[in-house]
């Protein structure tokens, strides 16, 4: 599936404050214009959606990030450290593929 549908945008943290910078993340995320959003942790999921909730909260729904969906799943980092919820993470991805093949199919769909 990779290289086929996604299509990583990396950013970093800056150096002076070894923070991520939310304004270059979401110019990133509005030149590169995805079909879909993955937010990895709670952190990407609470500063992109602009509300608090937990990870738990917001698996297995398609969120709304200024016009563009958005599947939340647990951070890499937390997988490590928590390995029976590596199969909620599978979930989550497969979820991801299930919602990407709706919107293709819903862009090739005749009106």
């Amino acid at each position: 599936v990779s290289g086929k549908w996604f299509k990583v945008v990396s950013y970093g943290v800056e150096p002076e404050t070894q923070m991520i910078n939310m304004d270059k993340v979401e110019a990133l995320a509005l030149e590169a214009k995805p079909k879909l959003i993955i937010a990895l942790g709670k952190v990407a999921a609470v500063n992109l959606l602009k509300r608090e909730a937990s990870v738990t909260s917001m698996r297995g729904k398609v969120h709304d990030y200024r016009g563009t969906p958005m599947i939340v799943t647990y951070h890499p980092a937390y997988l490590l450290r928590s390995l029976p919820e590596k199969a909620k993470a599978w979930e989550d991805l497969c979820f991801a593929i299930e919602t990407m093949r709706g919107l293709q199919s819903a862009e090739v769909a005749p009106t």
